[in-house]
């Protein structure tokens, strides 16, 4: 399974379950480090730290952020690490307008983005 295809079933166990916890940022990069067998909030230098670290795959995570928050830092980790790196958006609705800026940055960045609609109960894959 690919690596990406590992984080979007960890996300639609999330999804299911989430009614039971308090879902916060945290939350997620403990639950996606711990699945993949990673670690969480990993310091890569002095202003950089990636929230799961998995092997050579690092994503940043955001809860109910803007649409282009993460795409920086996945950069980053891509250009200065060498890391496949991709953007996890968990958020409680999405529009049409969310999905066109990450369409946007994902095609431009060549960083994938995986959005996680509590809402919809579903888990969308964008690839560059």
């Amino acid at each position: 399974m690919d690596r990406l295809e590992e984080v979007i079933a960890v996300l639609k166990d999330i999804i299911r379950s989430h009614a039971k916890f308090v879902l916060r940022e945290s939350i997620i990069q403990d639950i996606l480090a711990m699945e993949l067998r990673g670690v969480s909030r990993k310091k890569l230098e002095e202003f950089l730290e990636v929230d799961v670290l998995a092997g050579n795959l690092a994503l940043e995570v955001k809860l109910n952020a803007r649409p282009y928050d993460g795409f920086a830092q996945a950069l980053l980790y891509k250009e200065l690490f060498g890391f496949e790196s991709a953007v996890v958006h968990v958020i409680t609705n999405m529009n049409d307008r969310f999905l066109k800026i990450v369409r946007v940055l994902v095609e431009r960045l060549k960083i994938p983005c995986i959005l996680a609609v509590l809402s919809e109960k579903r888990v969308l894959k964008i690839s560059p």
